[in-house]
């Protein structure tokens, strides 16, 4: 049973992993891309006004697109299935339960065979 439990987690960690490393790699292309199209943008809005006003609008733009992230990410919440435990879960906290039952008695078993 504890194998099970040993594999869950393992399997979990690498996914966790996976997920991380895919995650990191596109951060890192969408920084980058986002670097040349701000570049772009940049060159562009000179050719069309100031630079204050370019910096301006890039700014707002990019303010104005933090601020919808950040609303998005306040609204995101649990979902049903995070918050209610599965009847596999409560089987398992029970098995872990008895273990532990089982352990502290051999544990006082034995000490009162020493004493």
């Amino acid at each position: 049973m504890l194998t099970n439990l040993v594999r869950k987690a393992q399997n979990t960690a690498a996914r966790t992993a996976r997920k991380t490393a895919f995650g990191a790699g596109a951060l890192a292309c969408l920084g980058v891309g986002l670097g040349f199209l701000t570049a772009a943008a940049w060159m562009f809005l000179l050719t069309q006004t100031t630079p204050m006003n370019a910096a301006l609008i890039l700014g707002g733009v990019y303010s104005g697109v933090g601020f919808v992230l950040l609303a998005i990410m306040g609204s995101i919440g649990k979902s049903d299935s995070e918050e209610k435990p599965t009847e596999s879960a409560a089987m398992v906290e029970a098995d872990i339960a008895k273990i532990i039952t089982a352990f502290m008695t051999g544990l006082s078993a034995g000490r009162r065979t020493r004493s």
